[in-house]
């Protein structure tokens, strides 16, 4: 893999220079594989009929991916919307796989334990593209998955503003995760984040909460290929 900075230069080349110098130049290509709606070079002028007949030109084959997908083409941008809208099913179905995070368990404030669901707590990326709520998950350590529920958000029961935190309760477990990387897949969003009136409705939730986050993480195999953590 050759991985090019997208700096200011890089910005304002435009695209036969990047053709001559870059893909002749640098890297001698053959062939040249892209989507069908790829852009590069200055004013974003490079398209797949310019590449194509830059490749006359010079030599090397050009190979145009059509859309993929039925209706809607499959998109990294399509994939960000469905997450922050928390519809990770269709971003799953879109995938192809169970989307999912990779992350070092870390040590929180402990308020998991003291309501009955200890939690392995993640911090995600500020960018992460995810909607805060609970979610039926599954997650991935020491070569095992186990069925779990998962809460993305920032605790408002017991915080104003907090950066958002990844809590997941694995089911049917007892044991130290700290320092272990952990993987979660997202299987469905149950609900949204949400105050309540008091911590004992929170935990009544809760209760409801995992119920239907174990039917569905230990309900039947999905026809989606396991993520990179199954």
């Amino acid at each position: 893999m050759v991985e090019l900075t997208f700096d200011a230069a890089l910005a304002s080349l435009p695209a036969e220079d990047f053709v001559r110098e870059v893909l002749i130049g640098r890297l001698g290509v053959v062939a040249v594989t892209v989507g069908w709606d790829f852009h590069f070079g200055k004013g974003r002028v490079g398209t797949p009929a310019f590449l194509t007949e830059a490749g006359a030109r010079y030599g090397f084959k050009v190979n145009v991916v059509q859309p993929f997908g039925t209706g809607t083409p499959v998109s990294s941008s399509a994939i960000r919307a469905l997450l922050k809208a928390g519809d990770v099913e269709t971003a799953n179905r879109l995938l192809g796989h169970r989307w999912f995070v990779l992350r070092e368990v870390v040590h929180g404030e402990k308020r998991g334990r003291e309501l009955g669901y200890p939690t392995a707590n993640m911090q995600l990326p500020p960018e992460t593209p995810l909607a805060e709520g609970v979610y039926a998950v599954r997650a991935s350590f020491d070569g095992h998955i186990h069925p779990a529920v998962a809460h993305f958000g920032r605790r408002v029961q017991f915080h104003e503003n907090a950066p958002p935190l990844l809590e997941t309760y694995v089911f049917d477990f007892k044991g130290d995760l700290y320092g272990k990387t952990l993987g979660v897949e997202f299987l469905a969003r149950l609900r949204g984040e949400a105050k309540f009136d008091s911590v004992d409705e929170l935990v009544s939730q809760m209760h409801r909460d995992a119920i239907e986050a174990r039917r569905i993480s230990t309900g039947p195999a999905d026809p989606l290929a396991p993520s990179a953590i199954g």
